[in-house]
């Protein structure tokens, strides 16, 4: 298989993964902070990490596939540290885009999304789960 085929083909596991969390984070996220009204960025944390353990272990074994067998040990880490900065990053950008925007948090994290998933998967390709 060619290296952009590769490529291509990770690319879209890495989306439908992302889709799969995306919704998943989404309807947690609305319940924090719509229903329970809880503050938008430790909201916007908590639902990270849910998915931050969800999309390493599919990521992982399916997507990227660094080794046969999944590991929670320095990959998890570079993981956890690459998310981490992608949710401080998005937090930032949430924060400015809802004060400037007057947009209510959940609307305004929706227009985050294709910048988030843009880094999100370079960083795990390139960084975090690349085999080696």
């Amino acid at each position: 298989m060619l290296k952009n085929e590769k490529s291509a083909i990770q690319f879209n596991k890495f989306i439908f993964v992302g889709g799969t969390n995306f919704l998943m984070t989404l309807i947690i996220f609305y319940v924090f902070v719509d229903i329970i009204h809880a503050n938008y960025i430790i909201s916007l944390f908590l639902v990270s990490a849910i998915g931050w353990i969800f999309t390493y272990i599919i990521n992982y074994i399916w997507t990227f596939k660094p080794q046969p067998q999944l590991i929670f040990g320095s990959r998890f880490l570079k993981y956890l540290t690459t998310g981490l900065a992608s949710v401080t990053l998005n937090a930032a950008a949430l924060h400015v885009l809802v004060n400037s925007s007057g947009l209510p948090p959940f609307w305004a994290q929706l227009c985050l999304v294709p910048f988030v998933i843009l880094l999100n998967f370079a960083s795990a390709k390139f960084w975090s789960l690349r085999p080696g």
